[in-house]
């Protein structure tokens, strides 16, 4: 009986740990979207209008990688 009890002890923290691990990967791919997606908007912007922001085109990486980090998930 307690070799039962003990694996089925391991099967809940393997199903932890994967359901771990599915979430931070669920999360990951959420946060490249939105960096994808601010990059691909920042870059649809012509010169004036991201002067008129304050903002170069050189920045555009920077900024997307700062808001997908921001954003609530």
């Amino acid at each position: 009986m307690a070799l039962v009890q003990a694996h089925g002890g391991t099967r809940d923290g393997l199903g932890a740990r994967v359901a771990a691990i599915t979430a931070g990967m669920r999360e990951a791919y959420a946060r490249y979207r939105i960096y994808r997606k601010t990059k691909a908007e920042l870059h649809a912007l012509d010169a004036r209008e991201l002067t008129d922001l304050g903002i170069v085109a050189r920045d555009i990486p920077a900024l997307a990688r700062d808001a997908a980090r921001r954003a609530q998930i």
